[in-house]
């Protein structure tokens, strides 16, 4: 997915070593050859922050899970000598 930027006025800055120097602003300017108006475009920046959000959640979902198959090959190899723990 792309940036989600709608058409407006933003302000510019460049970071350096822990340096913020403002660089001025842009304006942003809708297509034109698109025909939305302001409400669409804020309808699609809610809908790309949600999907966004939902993306989000996955990716800690799988984060989660690759963290508790390693946990369990770690586990599983500390007890496999011990009788009590194999299944």
């Amino acid at each position: 997915m792309g940036p989600l930027v709608v058409p407006g006025h933003y302000k510019l800055r460049l970071t350096v070593d822990g340096k913020v120097l403002p660089m001025g602003g842009v304006e942003v300017l809708p297509d034109p050859r698109v025909k939305r108006s302001p409400q669409d475009y804020a309808e699609q920046y809610q809908t790309q922050l949600s999907v966004l959000a939902d993306i989000n959640k996955i990716t800690a979902a799988v984060d989660r899970l690759r963290s508790l198959k390693k946990q369990v090959a770690t586990r599983n190899e500390l007890l496999k000598d011990v009788a009590k723990a194999r299944t």
